[in-house]
């Protein structure tokens, strides 16, 4: 099978300014996917992508360029899927393409396969944790929650209320931070130390996890001597994860995988899920402010691991009708 596309871009200001890599960004712009058959003219489906300045390494002309010139080489054949494999080896391509790339060349791929019915989205509800940060707290009613937090927060009265009055109204509250890479060794233990001065102690114990923290990596490996608390990866995740095998004795510490797949590509997070179900490490989807046609894949992934909390609360930034889940899902804190 051949496939083509067609292309339309337009204009969109988010619903509230979103954080980017360290930097307010309030509009963007669609790059419209509309995807057919080539043999039958059929229409199999669309996708809308967003690229994110200082966060994706291309804009959408350079995604543009690339579908334009995969997919006019590329021949589809379904007789072998397989989602560990690149492309789900259904194109057999020695093109390099790897990362977001590979994210949205596989998206498209998904969407022909879920067209064609070699793909079904079971399990239609799906558990999310609810993302705050220094501009929306407000009070909650949820399970699990993501905080960004940075080295200004040391002080952040705000912040150190909220949590205060989220924990009294219920004491078994998950907590994930998001440090960002921003945190000295110190300055972490700084907001801990003014955590568990404020909060008490037994705050630690709803902490599920810090999400890469540290300017210097290698700070994981002290930062276990001053707070008890697991770690999270994100960024790291390529690098480390031809390490899977040996994480338990080499990083015990870090006890969750946050799995971005719009930066790893669909087949490599599915892979990575694979290995890291067996060493039974958790694994924790996150969007990057996805449209809902381009959150499918996250969905897809999410439906292997439906029992963890996901992070892809971030449809409430996007506005109509880039915010309407499809597939009939329910995204549920």
């Amino acid at each position: 099978m051949k496939l083509a596309l067609s292309f339309y871009q337009t204009q969109f200001n988010y619903i509230q300014p979103i954080i980017v890599s360290n930097h307010q960004l309030s509009s963007n712009i669609a790059l419209h996917v509309l995807i057919k058959n080539l043999d039958t003219n059929q229409e199999m489906g669309f996708l809308e992508l967003t690229a994110l300045q200082g966060f994706h390494n291309y804009s959408i002309e350079n995604w543009k360029y690339y579908l334009q010139f995969f997919f006019n080489s590329a021949t589809l054949n379904f007789e072998d899927i397989d989602f560990n494999k690149k492309f789900f080896n259904v194109v057999q391509c020695d093109l390099f393409c790897k990362g977001e790339l590979l994210f949205i060349v596989e998206s498209i791929l998904l969407k022909v396969l879920s067209f064609h019915n070699y793909v079904f989205y079971t399990q239609k509800v799906i558990k999310t944790n609810s993302l705050f940060s220094g501009y929306n707290y407000f009070d909650i009613n949820v399970d699990v929650i993501k905080i960004k937090i940075r080295p200004i927060n040391i002080v952040n009265a705000e912040m150190f209320d909220f949590l205060k009055i989220q924990l009294t109204k219920k004491s078994n509250l998950k907590i994930r931070f998001d440090g960002n890479r921003t945190f000295s060794l110190m300055e972490l233990c700084d907001l801990f130390n003014n955590f568990i001065k404020i909060i008490g102690a037994d705050f630690i114990k709803n902490i599920e996890y810090i999400e890469e923290p540290f300017i210097n990596f290698n700070d994981i490996f002290l930062f276990k001597n001053y707070h008890p608390i697991p770690i999270a990866i994100d960024e790291s995740i390529i690098p480390l994860a031809y390490k899977m095998k040996s994480f338990q004795n080499d990083f015990p510490m870090i006890k969750s995988l946050i799995i971005k797949p719009s930066l790893l590509g669909i087949s490599p997070s599915y892979d990575i899920i694979t290995k890291a179900k067996a060493l039974k490490l958790n694994c924790v989807i996150s969007s990057s402010y996805e449209t809902t046609s381009a959150l499918n894949a996250h969905l897809f992934l999410c439906q292997r691991i439906s029992e963890n909390y996901h992070g892809l609360d971030t449809l409430k930034f996007l506005p109509p009708p880039f915010d309407k889940l499809q597939e009939n899902f329910c995204l549920e804190n």
